[in-house]
């Protein structure tokens, strides 16, 4: 079944007099703004909340009655660790008669998405199942493979329910002193990407020490260019101007449509981000020398950039 007019906040509130248990499947730094806005929105409806990391949610544990909350993430593809597709599958075969699966994206790269629909088959029975895309292709995605008894709706990311005043009490940072140029380091970064960034580069799932801290990189910024979806749906609850550039598929691009444009968020073209051509000796020599460890540490205590 597939209703995309159902919203996250009308199954929260129609639970709200059942317990639910919320599992979070792991993630970067970013990842915990979409725990802390479903959080946001679970007290805003009134729900009784527990949270459990994907390592210690025991299906046997899980009451009858009891609902299982599956945070969102961009988790169900071919690439990421699968915690995010074990998680749905570990609910399902628990007493749990309510899932929700929260806002998430889905790829279909090798088939990923529609094989593991079609493994839910035998298991949704005699549950309600809800299954929530965060953008227009992830609906698509489960509208047209998802267990007729499944049902699918579509809602922004869990992130946008925090609060800009809560983002800023939460940081401990009004000051915006530094233009911030979020680039990924992992896989999920388009190839080649070498970007012109001004200000202050890094990595926040990496460079982050805690999820406070990586709050405080982007409450400081005065300006944010980013691949990371959540640097730039940071930048939209703060209120700072933002561009959002592609990454390794659809995800960026297709939240920025359903959720970013609408807030201010530019979109980057590729020629500004993934460079296309060798660089020169000079620039090759003049970029290692600007992210040499000293120089770094240099630059981000000038602009006062938070270490921790």
């Amino acid at each position: 079944m597939v209703d995309t007019g159902i919203r996250l906040r009308d199954v929260f509130s129609s639970n709200n007099n059942k317990p639910f248990l919320a599992v979070t499947p792991g993630g970067n730094w970013g990842d915990y703004l979409i725990y802390w806005g479903a959080e946001a929105l679970a007290r805003d409806c009134g729900v009784a909340w527990k949270t459990i990391r994907y390592e210690d949610f025991d299906p046997s544990s899980v009451a009858k009655g009891e609902v299982v909350y599956l945070h969102g993430s961009g988790g169900f593809n071919s690439w990421c660790s699968g915690r995010a597709a074990k998680a749905l599958l570990q609910a399902l075969r628990s007493s749990a008669d309510t899932i929700i699966q929260g806002p998430a994206t889905y790829d279909n790269a090798n088939n990923y998405t529609s094989s593991f629909l079609a493994t839910l088959s035998g298991l949704v029975a005699g549950k309600q199942v809800v299954l929530f895309a965060r953008e227009g292709p992830s609906l698509k995605l489960l509208s047209d493979n998802a267990p007729s008894e499944v049902i699918v709706g579509s809602d922004d990311d869990t992130a946008f329910h925090v609060r800009r005043r809560d983002f800023i009490q939460r940081a401990g940072v009004r000051e915006r002193q530094y233009d911030l140029c979020c680039v990924r380091e992992d896989k999920e970064a388009a190839a080649n990407t070498d970007p012109r960034c001004g200000g202050i580069r890094l990595d926040p799932a990496s460079f982050g020490r805690s999820f406070d801290h990586w709050l405080r990189l982007h409450a400081g910024a005065k300006t944010i260019r980013t691949d990371r979806t959540h640097s730039a749906i940071a930048g939209a609850i703060l209120g700072v101007p933002t561009t959002l550039f592609g990454g390794a598929y659809h995800k960026n691009r297709s939240v920025w449509e359903r959720s970013l444009r609408a807030r201010g968020v530019e979109w980057g073209e590729a020629e500004d981000w993934v460079r296309q051509d060798a660089p020169s000796m000079f620039q090759y020599l003049r970029r290692r020398a600007a992210r040499s460890a000293s120089v770094q540490k240099l630059k981000f205590r000038y602009f006062g950039v938070p270490t921790s």
